[in-house]
């Protein structure tokens, strides 16, 4: 689409492109993508470069904003497909090379789009303005899949994986408890638990006060942070620091527990009901669309949600 600006009458009129132009001028250019890899798993992201050549203007070039990009029916092709993000980088001598890291919505992303890119041949008569693209790529998003757990050694004599077989199986009653058997196993059983009871209180005398005190530390923390985000220069990304950090002091998750599916996975390790554990995995996959969609959420409903999240797992247990 053009956007047609009259000058005076001396001036003869021209076109501009209203979108797909970044200042880039010169007599030929060519835009290119190029990316790190074409084939990454759902919880992955790809890094994409965006190369500018031919351009008489490298420096002056501007980024392109791929949240804003659209098509011709008006929708986002970019950031329907992916979370953006820029990676900063400076243009070289004789282009510009722009790098975005990309994390595919779902797994059913295809294809990094094509790019319309304008560009200024500086000619003073007709339109100026060439179009080229930047040719899109095929990709594979694959489901991430768990390994599968190492094989465990029988270390336990032959004898006990033997069969016992033929007519003398059958010579012996099977055992039939009574009532004064089921009275003495409930007894027995309500005594253990009283002695272990006993004993985990004689030797940490102090263990409920303490784990109460770091809970309630974690809780303190992670509460601050999050009423203290809103005068940090990423609000969002404070919260989700916030709250991560309160589920790691809290669950003990493994420090590699990045992605909301392995924070899910290690908080139902932990004993977490599977309730909780969903929201708390759905509330940092909020926190990545808040940072990466092009439309955020209002952090003040995130730091609220935050704190209920907090609230609502330590009645968990």
């Amino acid at each position: 689409m053009f956007l047609l600006v009259l000058t005076s009458s001396a001036q003869p009129a021209f076109f501009e492109p209203m979108h797909g132009f970044y200042k880039a001028r010169g007599t030929k250019v060519a835009a290119t993508w190029s990316l790190d890899r074409t084939e990454l798993p759902a919880d992955g992201a790809l890094t994409a470069t965006l190369t500018i050549r031919g351009a008489a203007n490298p420096h002056e070039i501007v980024r392109p904003d791929l949240a804003k990009v659209r098509d011709d029916d008006g929708r986002h092709p970019f950031a329907e497909r992916f979370q953006i993000e820029d990676v900063p980088g400076k243009p070289e001598a004789k282009e510009a090379a722009f790098a975005y890291r990309l994390r595919p919505r779902s797994s059913e992303v295809t294809r990094l789009p094509t790019l319309e890119y304008w560009y200024d041949t500086g000619v003073k008569v007709g339109n100026p303005f060439k179009k080229t693209t930047a040719k899109g790529f095929d990709i594979v998003v694959t489901r991430v899949a768990k390994a599968a757990p190492p094989a465990v050694p029988l270390l336990e004599p032959d004898r006990l994986f033997e069969v016992t077989t033929g007519a003398g199986v059958l010579q012996h009653e099977p055992f039939a408890a009574g009532l004064g058997s089921w009275l003495v196993i409930f007894v027995l059983g309500l005594l253990a638990a009283i002695g272990w009871y006993a004993a985990w209180r004689q030797v940490y005398p102090d263990g409920a006060r303490l784990a109460r005190i770091r809970r309630s530390r974690a809780v303190r923390r992670a509460t601050d942070a999050i009423r203290r985000a809103g005068r940090s220069a990423d609000p969002v990304g404070a919260i989700a620091t916030a709250v991560l950090g309160y589920l790691r002091s809290r669950f003990a998750l493994a420090p590699g527990n990045e992605t909301p599916i392995e924070v899910g996975e290690g908080l139902s390790s932990a004993g977490l009901p599977v309730a909780d554990a969903d929201a708390a995995v759905a509330f940092l996959r909020r926190c990545d669309e808040a940072r990466f969609a092009p439309n955020g959420v209002n952090p003040l409903s995130l730091a609220f949600d935050a704190e209920t999240l907090l609230a609502r797992l330590e009645a968990a247990e």
